[in-house]
C-alpha cells in the first residue's frame, strides 16, 4: 500500500495571483466607473496609484515564491507565473507611453495666442481643487510650444465675425465636444467685435476631461480665430491638446470650404434659372403662341359681338 505524499504550495505563490486579480479588477472598474459613471478624476488618479502599487506587491510576491520553490521543492510554480505576468501586462499601457512622455515637454495648456491667451470665463468654476490652475502657465510653456508645436498658429479668414462664429460653433459640434458656453459676436470699441465658446472634450479611453476656449475677434469683413485647450489634471498632456488645436483648425477649414461650395452651387442654380428663362424650349415657345392666338380669337369675338 502506497501513501501520496502531500506537497504544500508557497503561499506567496497564492498571494501573489490573489493580489494581481484584485488589482486588476480595480483598475477596470475604476476606469469604467471614471468613463460612464461620472467618478471623480482624483479619486481615479489614486485607485490607479494603488493598483499599480498592488501590482509591484505581486510581483515581489511572485519572485519571493519562485525562490522558495527553488530552495525547497514545493509547488505554485504555475499561480506565481500567472501572478507576475498578469501584473506585467497591466504594465504594458503606462510602458507605452515612455517615449512619448520623453519626446514632448511636460506641459498640460496649449493657446494659439500665448501673449494674450483666451481665459476660461464658465469652466474656471468647474476645476476642482486638485485640479490644475485655470490660469495659463506663461512664458515657460509658451516657449516650449513654440518649439515644440509650431503648427499651433491662429486661424485668420476673410469673413465676418458673425460667420467665423457660427464656422467654429458647427465645428465644435462635429467633433463632439460639449459646448457649456456661447457669447455671440459684441462691439468692442467702434468696429471691432468678440465672441466666444467655451467646451469640454473627454479622452477616448480614459474619459478625462480637458476644457476649450474659442475666442473670434474682427469685424464685418475679416476675423481671427484663436483657440485655446489645456488639461484639468497632469503635468504632461502628451501631444493632446495640440492635437486637439490642429484637428478643430482643419475641421474649421474644411467646414468654411463647405459653405464656399455651397454658396457656389445656389449660385450656379440660380444662374441656371435665369438662363432657362431666357431662353424658352421650341414647346414654351408653342403654348405661348397658342396662348396667344386664342386671346386674339376672344377680342374678336367681343368687337363682332359689340357691333351687333
Amino acid at each position: 500500500m502506497s501513501v501520496l505524499k502531500y506537497n504544500p504550495k508557497a503561499p506567496a505563490a497564492i498571494w501573489s495571483t490573489r493580489v494581481a486579480l484584485f488589482a486588476v479588477i480595480l483598475i477596470l472598474t475604476v476606469l469604467v466607473l471614471h468613463r460612464f459613471s461620472g467618478l471623480g478624476t482624483g479619486m481615479l488618479l489614486n485607485a490607479l496609484a494603488f493598483g499599480f502599487a498592488l501590482c509591484v506587491v505581486a510581483i515581489g510576491l511572485g519572485i519571493a515564491a519562485i525562490a522558495h520553490i527553488w530552495r525547497s521543492g514545493v509547488s505554485g510554480g504555475l499561480p506565481a507565473t500567472f501572478g507576475i505576468l498578469l501584473s506585467l501586462l497591466v504594465f504594458v499601457w503606462p510602458a507605452s507611453l515612455i517615449s512619448t512622455y520623453r519626446e514632448l515637454p511636460v506641459i498640460h495648456d496649449i493657446t494659439t495666442d500665448p501673449d494674450n491667451p483666451p481665459a476660461y470665463l464658465v469652466l474656471s468654476n468647474a476645476r476642482r481643487e486638485d485640479a490644475n490652475s485655470a490660469q495659463y502657465p506663461g512664458k515657460s510653456a509658451a516657449r516650449q510650444q513654440e518649439q515644440y508645436y509650431p503648427l499651433v498658429k491662429p486661424i485668420v479668414i476673410e469673413r465676418s465675425v458673425e460667420e467665423a462664429f457660427e464656422l467654429a460653433r458647427s465645428s465644435m459640434a462635429r467633433l463632439k465636444w460639449s459646448i457649456v458656453a456661447k457669447a455671440p459676436p459684441q462691439k468692442r470699441g467702434r468696429q471691432n467685435k468678440t465672441a466666444r465658446l467655451e467646451a469640454v472634450d473627454k479622452t477616448l479611453i480614459l474619459g478625462f476631461s480637458d476644457d476649450i476656449v474659442v475666442r473670434i475677434t474682427g469685424n464685418n469683413s475679416s476675423a481671427r480665430i484663436d483657440i485655446r485647450s489645456s488639461s484639468r489634471y497632469g503635468r504632461h498632456d502628451f501631444g493632446a491638446n495640440a492635437a486637439r488645436i490642429e484637428s478643430f483648425a482643419r475641421m474649421f477649414k474644411a467646414r468654411m470650404e463647405a459653405t464656399v461650395a455651397i454658396a457656389a452651387e445656389h449660385e450656379a442654380a440660380r444662374a441656371g434659372s435665369k438662363k432657362k428663362a431666357k431662353r424658352p424650349t421650341a414647346a414654351q415657345r408653342r403654348k405661348a403662341r397658342r396662348r396667344q392666338e386664342r386671346r386674339r380669337r376672344k377680342r374678336r369675338r367681343r368687337r363682332s359681338q359689340n357691333r351687333g
